[in-house]
């Protein structure tokens, strides 16, 4: 079974770089959760095509369109960056 707890470690390092070193970052993702961490304003694409700009972070609450809220749908739960 794959480790998810593998997977965020590299999310939250690059949290813990973004804000030592006040970097910026262009983040491609289709989990919106592990996205929610890393970015603050999100741009979601489908097919080539923005559907959706969410700047807020209760971008689960404001998204309008069908296909954010089918990413919003699928979820993995991280255990936080420490």
């Amino acid at each position: 079974m794959y480790s998810h707890n593998r997977y965020f470690k590299y999310e939250c390092l690059l949290v813990k770089l973004k804000k030592g070193l006040n970097l910026s970052y262009i983040f491609i993702g289709n989990n919106l959760v592990v996205v929610r961490l890393v970015i603050n304003r999100r741009i979601v694409m489908n097919k080539g095509r923005i559907v959706e700009v969410l700047s807020s972070d209760s971008f689960a609450e404001n998204a309008q369109n069908q296909y954010t809220k089918s990413l919003l749908n699928v979820v993995l739960t991280t255990d936080g960056c420490k």
